[in-house]
């Protein structure tokens, strides 16, 4: 229970809720969420993987990859603000990355969002993520109009992104 609590805390907050309707943050629909994740780690077989990232005993985010078909992945992350900005995003998803291509066996990852999410496009720039698309139709969110933007990185790029940066 104190799990739920938590991650519903850590999505109610302004910051963090800005690129979400009010509904996708509410309380019951973290708690659909969190269930869906429990849900999740429990199919067989397992096809989408959600874990916690923590900072000393606090939970501060999550961080998933989701398959979308024969070695092809979904990634996503959630940090709250407290925990931007703290290279914690790079490390959780680097590890994720890591486990995405050496576990796996994904031969690529995408990542879907905001064109305005300037920190999901720099931590994607920083794993070597490369833009390909941007939409040309736009969402409005809070009322502030965005085009979605998808970033990729295949294995090849994820190998050559560790060798430059070993």
């Amino acid at each position: 229970m104190t799990d739920l609590i938590a991650y519903q805390q850590l999505r109610l907050d302004k910051k963090f809720a800005r690129f979400y309707c009010d509904d996708v943050v509410s309380k019951i629909q973290s708690e659909k969420l969190l269930n869906r994740f429990i849900a999740q780690a429990n199919a067989q077989p397992r096809v989408s993987y959600q874990f916690a990232i923590e900072h000393g005993a606090a939970l501060v985010g999550s961080v998933g990859l989701r398959r979308v078909d024969s070695g092809c992945y979904s990634f996503g992350i959630e940090l709250g603000r407290e925990a931007q900005w703290k290279g914690i995003a790079f490390n959780a998803a680097s590890m994720m990355m890591d486990f995405a291509f050496n576990k796996l066996g994904a031969q690529v990852v995408f990542a879907q969002t905001f064109e305005r999410n300037v920190a999901a496009i720099k931590l994607g720039q920083r794993l070597n993520m490369q833009t390909v698309w941007q939409s040309d139709q736009t969402t409005e969110v809070k009322g502030i109009t965005s085009r979605i933007a998808l970033l990729r990185i295949n294995q090849n790029q994820w190998k050559q992104h560790l060798a430059t940066n070993n």
